[in-house]
């Protein structure tokens, strides 16, 4: 089985800073967070006169419920790939199985990202073409635009109130990708400021499952444990002739 090259570990540190700085590197994760305290209802203060008697609270307060509970990373199974033989690949972590999928339409990909309603949106090569794809393969979005590298999801609150956003990077700028239209708007100016991508780093694809990193290398897929900083063995064989450009996973569901 053929382990990735020195190039390849080293990336992986890089893969690290990438995603705790950027905030959107085609991994396509969402950020835990702590959960905030519940508050407690008001009791009604007994009177006075009252003889020391409990009052019931107020029966016209809302029930609180439990808080919500924390986005788990071990309930993602399956990530996105797509690559220059113009198909979407299925990866499934527990089974370590490749499936592909209906492509009608698709070009050769450039960046792969999934929303947490299992979206899948892609570009092209070129990064002028965005597509949503389908149970028949791509829907064509918008053509001749520019659209962002790095393509990933910020959760709501965030970058958006109100929804998740679909986001990434143009030239240095940190951009907003709307999925219905299409339509590119910019959030923060040279916000990398000197900093680029080498595009020399030999990961050709970045994801998650079950808590880790999925790294695309060396034509396999491997696991890279976030926690421990260790590179794990290969999970499997890219399908021949993927040659994969990007991939992407939901972000963190709840359990």
């Amino acid at each position: 089985m053929t382990t990735p090259s020195s190039r390849t570990r080293a990336f992986t540190f890089a893969a690290l800073s990438c995603v705790a700085g950027a905030g959107a590197c085609s991994i396509d994760v969402q950020g835990t967070g702590a959960v905030g305290a519940v508050p407690t209802p008001a009791t009604s203060t007994p009177p006075a006169d009252s003889g020391g008697a409990t009052l019931a609270p107020d029966a016209s307060a809302p029930a609180v419920g439990p808080a919500p509970a924390a986005p788990d990373p071990s309930l993602v199974t399956l990530s996105y790939a797509g690559g220059k033989d113009k198909v979407v690949y299925r990866f499934d972590v527990d089974a370590r199985t490749f499936t592909a999928l209906p492509s009608a339409g698709c070009p050769a990909f450039e960046e792969t990202a999934v929303t947490s309603d299992g979206n899948v949106y892609l570009t092209s090569s070129d990064s002028k073409d965005f597509f949503r794809l389908t149970a028949q393969g791509c829907q064509v979005i918008k053509r001749d635009a520019s659209f962002p590298y790095a393509l990933g999801t910020a959760a709501k609150g965030t970058v958006s109130q109100t929804e998740e956003a679909l986001v990434g990077y143009r030239g240095a700028s940190y951009v907003r990708v709307s999925p219905q239209s299409g339509d590119v708007v910019e959030i923060t100016s040279n916000a990398l400021g000197s900093l680029r991508p080498s595009g020399d780093m030999g990961i050709f694809g970045i994801a998650h499952g079950r808590g880790g990193l999925l790294l695309s290398a060396n034509g396999q897929v491997f696991s890279y444990d976030i926690a421990t900083k260790t590179l794990g063995p290969s999970l499997a064989q890219m399908p021949a002739g993927a040659s994969f450009t990007g991939a992407g996973a939901p972000p963190y569901p709840a359990p």
